[in-house]
């Protein structure tokens, strides 16, 4: 890739690359400013002429880039201040859902908490057996309810 291939080929091969170079202007497809596009430039002329032509071809499209939409062209400050003021909008109405959720992950804690001290206060003085068995019931569904979110974000993300 160095450029030395292209001196070392035979010269019948030399000229029928020369003859296709005049056809093709590739000083006006390639400009070459540094050495790596100059290095390309050369391994593009020792190209064979079919090989040549999908190397300009990929180039052409490399160099263009994406097509912009075409509504971005009718786009105008105001547009933009509009989409920046529900882009706003937007994310306070997270933030408010969000400090919301948090609110509520709370009073479900507080309130199983208070269920909790009233089985406890209720059922300990007169029916210690059902008491022993209802928190052993709890204790079970919380392992199992750790367990499965466990598991579920373990193996959850392999799918």
């Amino acid at each position: 890739m160095n450029g030395e291939s292209s001196s070392s080929s035979p010269p019948a091969k030399k000229e029928a690359l020369e003859t296709k170079d005049s056809e093709i202007d590739l000083s006006s497809e390639i400009d070459a400013k540094t050495d790596v596009e100059a290095e390309l430039q050369r391994f593009v002329k020792s190209a064979p002429p079919p090989v040549r032509s999908m190397m300009m071809g990929m180039m052409r499209l490399q160099q263009a880039g994406p097509l912009p939409h075409p509504i971005f062209e009718k786009f105008t400050a105001d547009h933009i201040d509009k989409f920046l003021d529900y882009s706003h909008a937007d994310d306070v109405n997270t933030y408010r859902l969000e400090r919301f959720h948090g609110w509520s992950r709370l009073g479900y804690a507080l309130l199983s908490a208070a269920l909790l001290v009233f089985l406890i206060l209720y059922l300990a003085p007169e029916h210690r057996d059902l008491l022993a068995d209802i928190l052993k019931m709890l204790a079970v569904f919380a392992g199992g309810f750790g367990a499965g979110f466990g598991a579920k974000t373990v193996f959850g993300n392999k799918n």
